[in-house]
């Protein structure tokens, strides 16, 4: 049964009535930047007819864009939540439900499992926005803040993005731009064991900072990962070719040289030829 649900945020609510007399309701409290869903409730006639999803889902719905903290305190939310791991995100802290949406998107929303063209291209003004918007938790991550993010995957994942991705836009061609590095590796390492129930997306980026690293072991995992990514999401296999294309360079050299001149780091006869081939510097 599909129900018209109606949110009453003067009184916290969100109000359906399936039929005459007959109320299925969901209460809230907001603290600050946390919603504490406190109660679901649907009459005995009703139950069984996925009505109190409905209910929570429309709640979800509202409080992602915000976005909010969802703080489950009732035990049907705590169950809803177990077997619809897409909204398990908006367990983590807003501020790193704002670095989430804006890597992949509102969950619920368009962009939301989608590749974004944002990630890999250049551009300034998009560059600019992330600096603006994102530039003092960025410094925050970079001092080794920010790690109650952790205690969800997807807060993890929102502090890695901070140190590995976002570091890249806001400090490119800046020796800045790899500051993150260091810190992102063992954050990557630690989430590979705990991504059930996230998106093949969010598990691409997750194990970037392997694909980032010079070191040969790490390159090899990368490659690894994304094989079995690409398997099971033929949207990837032009991931896997790039770390493959990385593990080649990282074989090769044991280092990018296209960081060289960033990193002041003088280039052997070697690299500067094969800097001359297109794609060098990825």
């Amino acid at each position: 049964m599909n129900i018209v649900i109606q949110h009453h945020p003067e009184t916290r609510c969100f109000l359906a009535q399936p039929q005459p007399g007959l109320h299925c309701r969901l209460d809230y409290e907001r603290h600050g930047e946390q919603l504490i869903i406190t109660h679901t409730g649907v009459p005995a006639q009703l139950r069984g007819q996925g009505l109190a999803g409905q209910l929570v889902e429309a709640a979800v719905r509202w409080l992602a864009p915000v976005p909010l903290q969802l703080v489950p305190g009732c035990s049907y939310v705590r169950h809803w939540l177990a077997s619809h791991p897409r909204w398990q995100r908006l367990l983590t802290p807003a501020a790193a439900q704002r670095v989430l949406n804006e890597w992949f998107g509102v969950p619920g929303s368009v962009e939301d499992g989608q590749i974004q063209p944002k990630w890999f291209k250049k551009d300034a003004a998009f560059d600019a926005s992330l600096r603006e918007r994102f530039g003092e938790p960025v410094e925050r991550a970079l001092r080794g803040e920010l790690r109650e993010w952790d205690h969800t995957p997807w807060g993890a994942l929102a502090r890695l993005l901070l140190l590995d991705q976002f570091t890249r836009n806001i400090h490119r061609d800046t020796p800045k731009a790899f500051a993150g590095d260091a810190l992102a590796l063992p954050l990557s390492l630690d989430l590979l064991p705990r991504v059930q129930g996230m998106t093949v997306l969010e598990r691409w980026f997750i194990a970037m900072p392997l694909e980032h690293a010079e070191d040969l072991s790490m390159q090899q995992r990368s490659v690894q990962w994304f094989e079995t990514l690409a398997e099971e999401d033929e949207r990837l296999k032009d991931a896997l070719d790039y770390a493959r294309r990385h593990r080649e360079v990282i074989e090769r050299f044991g280092r990018f040289p296209h960081r060289n001149r960033i990193l002041g780091r003088e280039s052997t006869a070697q690299e500067i030829d094969f800097l001359k081939q297109p794609g060098s510097g990825f």
